[in-house]
Formats: C-alpha cells, sequence, structure tokens
C-alpha cells in the first residue's frame, strides 16, 4: 500500500518531486552590482553561506551558480539596502522568497553602504532609483535569468533609506533643497535628515545634483511596494505627491526605532495616504537584518541585539508570510486593519 500511496502524491496537481532550494549568483556588470537568489529545482547538496567577511550574521544555505527551472515565469523581487547596510543584509528574506518561487535581486548602492560610504551620498538619493531599474533591465535581459522572470509581477522591498527609494520608484520626486531650506526643529524627528542637511550645506549639491533633483524616477514595471521602517516622508516628499500614490503598497513600522519616530511617520502615511497597508513589528530599526552570532550580537550590539528580548527569528517568520501574502494578493482599495508583527 505504501508505493501506490507515494505515486499518487506524486502526480496530484501542484506538487512538485523536488521543493524549490535557492540558487545564489553574484552579479558583477558595467551598471551595477550586487547578488540574486532564485528557485532552483536541482538536487546539489546546499551549502552554508556567510556574507560578511568577519562571523557577525548567521549562515545560509544555498547552491551557488544552480539554474532556474525551465518553462516557468517567477515573480521578480528588488531589495534596497539603507545607509551603512549593504546588499546582503537580508539574505535571510531573499533565500525564504526564493524558496518560495520568486527571483531576489539585492543591488549595492556605491557610496552608501557600510563598506564605502562618502556623506557628500548622503544627499544624493536620486541616484538610488536609477540603480534598480537598472537591476530590473539586467534581470530581463541577463542569460541566466531572463527567460525566468514574469515581467508583470516585478515587485520592490526597501528598508530605512531603502524605502525612501521605494517612494521615488513609485513616483514621488524627492527635493534635497527643501530638506536643506527646513528649520533643525522640523527635522528633529530624524537623525539621518539632520545629518543629510548638513552634508548637503557643507558638501554643496553640484549642476548635477541640481538637474536631478525633484525628477520622476517612477518605474511602471514595479507593481507593488513594501516599506520597511522607511525614512520620513518630510520634507523632501511633498504632501500632494504623496496623496497621488496609486500603487499597492504596504508600511511595516518599527515602533522602536533608534533612528527617527516610526509612530508619527505611520500617521503621517496613513493620513496622506489611506489605502496603505500598514503593520508593525513593535521591535527596532534592524529587526529585518539578518541575525546576528554571538560575535555580532557583543561587537555591533545596536545592530544585532533587539529591545525588549524580541526573538528577531520569529519576527522574520511572520515577516515572510506577511511578504508573501501581500505580493500574491492585494486590493489595493481596501486599507486592512493593522496586525502587529511581533
Amino acid at each position: 500500500m505504501k508505493k501506490p500511496t507515494m505515486l499518487l502524491l506524486l502526480l496530484l496537481p501542484g506538487v512538485s518531486l523536488f521543493a524549490y532550494q535557492a540558487g545564489h549568483l553574484a552579479i558583477a556588470t558595467t551598471d551595477f552590482r550586487g547578488h540574486a537568489w532564485y528557485p532552483t529545482n536541482e538536487t546539489v547538496e546546499e551549502k552554508e553561506k556567510r556574507y560578511l567577511p568577519l562571523p557577525f550574521t548567521k549562515k545560509v544555505r544555498v547552491i551557488e551558480g544552480a539554474s532556474l527551472p525551465q518553462g516557468k515565469g517567477f515573480p521578480l523581487v528588488l531589495i534596497s539596502h539603507g545607509i551603512l547596510g549593504r546588499e546582503t543584509s537580508y539574505s535571510w528574506l531573499a533565500t525564504e522568497l526564493a524558496r518560495k518561487g520568486y527571483i531576489v535581486i539585492a543591488p549595492h548602492h556605491t557610496d552608501q553602504s557600510r563598506e564605502d560610504l562618502k556623506e557628500i551620498e548622503l544627499f544624493r538619493f536620486w541616484k538610488r532609483p536609477r540603480v534598480i531599474s537598472k537591476a530590473i533591465d539586467w534581470a530581463l535581459s541577463a542569460e541566466s535569468l531572463r527567460n525566468g522572470v514574469n515581467p508583470g509581477e516585478i515587485y520592490f522591498i526597501g528598508h530605512s533609506v531603502g524605502g525612501h527609494t521605494g517612494l521615488m520608484l513609485a513616483g514621488l520626486p524627492f527635493d534635497i533643497q527643501a530638506v536643506m531650506a527646513s528649520s533643525d526643529t522640523s527635522l528633529s524627528r530624524n537623525k539621518l535628515a539632520m545629518r543629510m542637511k548638513k552634508a548637503a550645506i557643507v558638501e554643496k549639491p553640484s549642476a548635477e545634483d541640481l538637474a536631478e533633483n525633484g525628477k520622476s524616477y517612477r518605474d511602471d514595471r514595479i507593481r507593488k511596494f513594501i516599506l520597511l521602517d522607511p525614512t520620513p516622508i518630510y520634507p523632501g516628499f511633498s504632501e500632494q505627491a504623496f496623496t497621488n500614490l496609486d500603487k499597492p503598497m504596504m508600511y511595516v513600522g518599527s515602533s522602536l526605532s533608534e533612528i527617527f519616530n516610526s509612530d508619527w511617520v505611520k500617521g503621517e502615511i496613513t493620513r496622506l495616504n489611506p489605502t496603505i497597508t500598514t503593520e508593525e513589528t513593535h521591535a527596532g530599526h534592524f529587526v529585518f537584518a539578518d541575525e546576528g552570532t554571538w560575535l555580532g550580537r557583543l561587537m555591533l550590539h545596536g545592530v544585532f541585539v533587539d529591545a525588549n528580548g524580541i526573538d528577531r527569528a520569529q519576527v522574520h517568520t511572520v515577516l515572510l508570510e506577511s511578504v508573501d501574502k501581500f505580493f500574491r494578493g492585494h486590493n489595493p482599495a481596501i486599507r486592512s486593519q493593522e496586525k502587529p508583527v511581533r
């Protein structure tokens, strides 16, 4: 009786002989660099991989250089890291999404990461959406991926300033001159905004910066957006522009954020555009990043140790479910009830 039962299970619709495993590909092109994770049915043994030079984060399991299953159109997700982050800061999310059938690309934002930050880049946000759009171009044309991407299912996830990048890709122009003209009091809710203003005053935007400032970098290929504890919308984004957002969007806040008042941001977002779905982690700003090892928690306590004894792995589990559910089905005309992500 056991053999017929097994055969029936393998023939049931929607049941795959092999569960998806996460393939991995490092990217180095003339347009951008970063990493890609994607589904594969290869049965080669997965290897544990850590992306930092020091053992600060837990390893993830991938098959490097694996191939995509043929004849399938997979949804594409772009992940944008924050200032002082890096393209592999969310490898836990990338690999888990790949196992669920997504192709995930995380580009490197040059001169805005922990390894290469330049102060002058703090106000050059116009470069960020360009990098994401180039990554989409690459995914739709690269020999390794082009036959696997479904161009009708392209999604975006951004953390911190990566969320800021998502707003620009959704069509909001950003005005650094409005930030420079703002009083310090009005920027007091956000340490990054203050630092951005100071950098712009000291370094002074170039002619190129001013030419690009305030432009629209909307990319209509992106269908849905998830913003993870994004930077505040004022004063660089106008209220009117925000009310005109017309793409499905989910905001996931961090009420214990060390960077800015997340509750205030959530309140402003829902006031200006009530179609946006909101969720709450009740954690700190860095809870979305990879889990830290004991050494990571010791050396970078503020990044890898979450307030109030919060279990980062549990937050990740619930967040993954919310992300997958939002991308696979969402009616932007109906705002969901706020659900805590614990």
